[in-house]
């Protein structure tokens, strides 16, 4: 039996019956910076662990980056931007020493199981 014809023909059928209508975020684009912004080692686990409705301390540190980013482009220039832009700088060497961390222990693991993961 073709497992691939197979899955197709199911894809094909739920279309059919509108069983993907509901989604959310149809017909918007994916946004991945989030998911590439990871050190390739852990991108698998953060994306099951998002999908059973988890975030890790990470993701929520990235997607605050993203929104102070965004923030200090709307912001007209005075005391607030400052203070938006001192915060921006924070969570990113907060961010920084974290990813540090993950990849440093990474290694480690590496290194105990004599290069075999």
């Amino acid at each position: 039996m073709d497992w691939t014809r197979l899955a197709e023909e199911r894809i094909e059928e739920a279309i059919r019956d509108g069983l993907f209508d509901g989604l959310p975020g149809k017909g918007q684009p994916l946004d991945l910076d989030a998911y590439f912004s990871l050190p390739a080692e852990i991108r698998m686990s953060v994306s099951i662990l998002k999908n059973a409705g988890f975030r890790p301390l990470e993701v929520e540190m990235l997607r605050e980056i993203a929104d102070l980013e965004a923030a200090i482009q709307l912001e007209p220039e005075g005391e607030k931007k400052i203070q938006l832009k001192e915060r921006l700088a924070t969570r990113r060497a907060e961010w920084e020493m974290l990813r540090e961390k993950a990849m440093r222990q990474s290694r480690g693991r590496h290194r105990d199981t004599g290069g075999v993961l």
